[in-house]
Parts: structure tokens; sequence; C-alpha cells
């Protein structure tokens, strides 16, 4: 069973409900045992809290706190770094100071027990970074990061995460343990993006086909994310009645998804075209991740192309085999994993 390490732009009120999403995904996988959750590790953006789609609010340490509660596993959770790494200096005026970095002293904390061990970065790179600059002996073989950010074929429009901080980036490439990369989509033109491409994680659900038929503390959960609660508490809201106001309000809506599939490959589930799962991750799966050689500038913009025979490289590109096949097939397992939370 590998350790997971989740980092995430998770706040309340939301920037981005699909880190909700992912959040109780992860937990079902852990409830089934499946990974060994050993942490979650939530963005701090405080200096600039309005720069997203939205403005947002501190860490959600609620979310964590209810699905702790619910799922009877307690993981833990720290929180990153506030200072951007725009550049070498940033990393070595905080390497050199006294600043304390919860976050990245939590991964230094886990890969010190060893084992192995999946980081999966579904916001920003920087704690993960500063984690491998304070102990880079601790990057190793048994190590994977799956990096969910980018896009592969028009980069002239940065995706998000990436345009937060281009040069964290950069660097997540230079680590030498395995990188496996999924990009968001292949290009940001809106008459192009949002769509299952082939090497993009990219996928949707419906709020309908979900919501409805997951259990009373779970519906409670997405409730509170979605109405952006702040008066009652956490846990008085997990322990009450439904709000059926606030549940058909958001009934209809569709949640853009990604991340899920390396979280699947942590949990050694291959996915078949049928729907059904090996541990297998061949071509003969919906997806699988396949080597590539990547040249990233600290800008942000890079180059790839698919290893050739005999080329060394430490980072596989997330590649879908059967496009037809991967958004019903992931919406359903998405449905089982979170209805299986009580």
């Amino acid at each position: 069973m590998r350790k997971v390490l989740l980092t995430t732009d998770l706040y309340h009120p939301h920037n981005d409900p699909n880190d909700h999403w992912n959040l109780a995904t992860m937990y079902s996988l852990a409830r089934k045992k499946l990974i060994k959750f050993a942490g979650i590790l939530c963005d701090e953006d405080k200096p600039d809290r309005v720069r997203g789609f939205q403005t947002y609010g501190d860490p959600s340490v609620q979310s964590i706190a209810q699905l702790n509660y619910i799922s009877g596993i307690s993981v833990p959770e720290a929180v990153g770094s506030h200072k951007p790494m725009k550049c070498e200096t940033d990393i070595e005026e905080v390497l050199s100071s006294d600043i304390i970095i919860p976050s990245a002293n939590h991964i230094i904390s886990v890969l010190e027990e060893g084992g192995e061990i999946d980081i999966h970065l579904c916001g920003s790179c920087r704690d993960v970074l500063l984690a491998y600059r304070m102990r880079p002996d601790l990057f190793n073989d048994n190590v994977r990061i799956f990096l969910n950010a980018g896009t592969y074929v028009d980069q002239d429009m940065l995706e998000y995460n990436v345009s937060l901080e281009p040069f964290s980036f950069s660097q997540i490439f230079t680590i030498p343990c395995q990188i496996m990369w999924s990009p968001c989509f292949d290009s940001l033109h809106y008459d192009k993006w949002g769509k299952v491409v082939e090497h993009a994680n990219f996928y949707w659900v419906n709020h309908e086909d979900i919501l409805p038929y997951l259990s009373r503390q779970m519906k409670n959960y997405f409730n509170y994310l979605y109405s952006c609660e702040a008066e009652k508490g956490w846990l008085t809201y997990i322990q009450g009645e439904v709000d059926k106001e606030v549940s058909e309000k958001f009934a209809t809506g569709v949640r853009w998804m990604w991340s899920t599939p390396g979280f699947l490959m942590s949990a050694g589930m291959g996915l078949k075209a049928d729907g059904s799962i090996t541990e297998e991750f061949s071509k003969d799966c919906i997806f699988s991740y396949e080597p590539v050689v990547v040249k990233c500038n600290t800008d942000g913009y890079l180059e790839w192309h698919l290893a050739e025979e005999g080329e060394k490289t430490n980072v596989k590109m997330f590649t879908l085999h059967n496009l037809e096949s991967f958004q019903p097939v992931m919406a359903k397992i998405v449905k089982d994993l979170l209805t299986e939370l009580p």
C-alpha cells in the first residue's frame, strides 16, 4: 500500500470546488484501504486572496475535519508557505531564514519514514519544491510526484496554476524522482478546451448523477462547500438535516474534474473500457503514463517529446488509450467512491 500526500488549493469559501471533490475521493480510497493517506498540504495565499476567479477564504481545515469525522480516518493537515517562489532568490531567502513551513516539514517527515510514497500536486508547487531543496536526498526512486498542471499543445496562455508560479512549476521537472505529468488541457483557447483529449486528465461529472445518491453526511459536506456556509460550525452542519433548498440550488450543476486518474494509480486501480478494474497500467487500459522527455523553462513554457528507445528520462506523461470510454468510466468511478462514504 502506497503512502499518499495531497497538495491542494482547498479554501472556504472555495476557489474551485474540484479540490473538495478530489479530497472526498481520496478519503474514499483510504477508507477502502487502497492507500495510506499520509497528509493534506493546503496552499496559503493570504497576501493575494483575490487573484482567482473569485474572492476566496482561508485553507479549508473545516472540510478536512468534516471528512475525518465522516470517514473515521485521522489524516494530518499542514498549511504551506505564503511566499511565492518566483525565482531562485526567493528559495534562498526562505531556506536561510527562520520561517517555519509546516507543509514542507510534513513532507520531509513522511519521506523520512520511507516506503513507497506518492505526492499529488493539485495546487501550488512551492511546498514540494521547498521540501526538495531542504532534503534532496529523500526524493529517491520510491517517490512519485503526480504533477497535475499545464497544457501541452498551445501554451501561449499558461494554465492557471502554472501562471501563478511558472518558476516553481518548472523546477518540479528538475527533481530526480519519478515525475508523473498530467496536463489539464491541450490548449486554453476557448474553442478547444473542455474536451477529452489524448494527454489531458480532464473530465466532468454531472451533479444530478451523484449528489442525490450520497449519504446524509456527504450531502451536507457538499452543501457546506457550495453554500460557503460560515455561520454554523463545521460539525453542527454535518450532523444536521440536509438543507433541501441548498441541494436543489446546486442539483443540476456540472463539475469539471482533474487529478483523479493519478489517485487511482496510487490505489493500484487500472481501468478497462468496460469499467472493470485491473492492477495493470498498460495500453490495454483506458489510460497509462508513458515516458517522455521534458524541457521546461523558468517562465513555465516547455517542450516535450515521447522518449525514444534507450533515451533516459524520469518523466512519464498521462496518456489516454480510449478517449470514448474515459469520460463515462471516470464519472462512474467517482460516483462509486463517493457513495461508499458513510
